[in-house]
């Protein structure tokens, strides 16, 4: 550990149970087919009582039912979301009417689980624009424009390789 994360109090969490010590747990990891779901029913069962859980990632990576659950359980400290199962349909909830072939029932549980999670008094929701800021937008369009000016000489700049397993 360095001595700057030492004067903070930092501590190192055991390699083996980080979720078991850590007050705060937040995944930054992409949403893919190894790891969807990926902190479901037995890792809020492994996480510290009162433990608080911040989601800035991508809805599926979080099992909301999982966290629900957790939550009523009152297992969970509480959460901070920036993100919310098919909170696009949240956002207009008449679609679920509408003759819509793409709104099957696994969207619709999506719908559910983002719905009740707006309605417990310890989960803070924020409307998917934590990255919004001065020195965000503009690391965005100096990014954009530098992968363009990549791309446009044929070469490749900030790519992303993903080799998950299928949950």
């Amino acid at each position: 550990m360095s001595d700057a994360a030492a004067a903070l109090g930092v501590d190192h969490l055991s390699p083996e149970n980080p979720l078991a010590e850590a007050e705060v747990v937040t995944p930054h990891i992409p949403n893919g087919p190894g790891t969807r779901h990926l902190i479901s029913d037995a890792e809020f069962a492994r996480m510290k009582p009162g433990a608080v859980l911040v989601d800035t990632a991508r809805g599926g990576v979080i099992d909301a039912t999982a966290l629900v659950r957790a939550l009523d359980a009152g297992c969970l400290g509480g959460a901070g979301l920036e993100v919310l199962p098919e909170e696009c349909l949240i956002r207009s909830e008449a679609q679920i009417f509408r003759s819509d072939p793409l709104l099957d029932s696994e969207r619709l549980r999506g719908l559910l689980e983002g719905r009740a999670l707006l309605h417990f008094p310890d989960v803070v929701v924020t409307p998917h624009n934590a990255y919004y800021t001065e020195g965000a937008l503009r690391r965005i369009r100096e990014t954009t424009l530098g992968n363009v000016e990549v791309f446009a000489r044929r070469g490749s700049r900030n790519l992303v390789s993903y080799s998950g397993t299928p949950a």
